[in-house]
């Protein structure tokens, strides 16, 4: 799956960012983090709840496009993001964010053998701090949805018929 989220970089500005996720992306994530890739989205969605993850998935489709600043989010979505931030896995989120970035901008696989710890620190420090907290959904939906197709039936279902 491909898309582009407006990101609110360091000096202000915003600007459009690609990301893709491929059947790779949880291995690169695997190898750049040593860490599980799935194991760090049910973190995130336990630590949250299930019942505060529904809220942040509707805040996300709210704040899309419109980059909220964390001062313009409802008091009720502060202990969800808190929750986000004190589980350990808000570093998560943004290397989930990088691995993907990069696999949107990598002209061939070799470009994807130069991940490092230090592109990582300088591809981050272009963005607002709050930006992969307000996001996290958006970016994990991006990673879960990468089994969406464009595939077109050929044949209508099947249809049962009457004798």
């Amino acid at each position: 799956m491909y898309k582009e989220l407006e990101l609110k970089m360091a000096d202000g500005t915003t600007e459009m960012i690609p990301f893709k996720a491929t059947g790779t992306t949880s291995i690169r994530f695997t190898q750049f983090t040593k860490k599980n890739l799935m194991a760090t989205i049910t973190g995130i969605i336990s630590s949250v709840g299930k019942e505060n993850y529904t809220a942040l998935i509707r805040f996300s489709q709210q704040a899309n496009g419109d980059n909220l600043s964390i001062d313009q989010i409802d008091a009720d979505m502060l202990p969800v993001f808190i929750s986000i931030a004190s589980s350990g896995e808000l570093e998560s989120i943004s290397q989930l964010a990088y691995v993907m970035n990069r696999q949107a901008t990598a002209q061939s696989a070799a470009d994807m053998s130069n991940i490092s710890f230090e592109d990582y620190l300088d591809w981050l420090e272009k963005f607002e701090s709050m930006e992969f907290l307000t996001n996290a959904v958006n970016i994990i939906n991006i990673y879960m949805n990468n089994t969406d197709t464009t595939v077109e039936q050929k044949k209508a279902d099947a249809q049962p018929s009457e004798k």
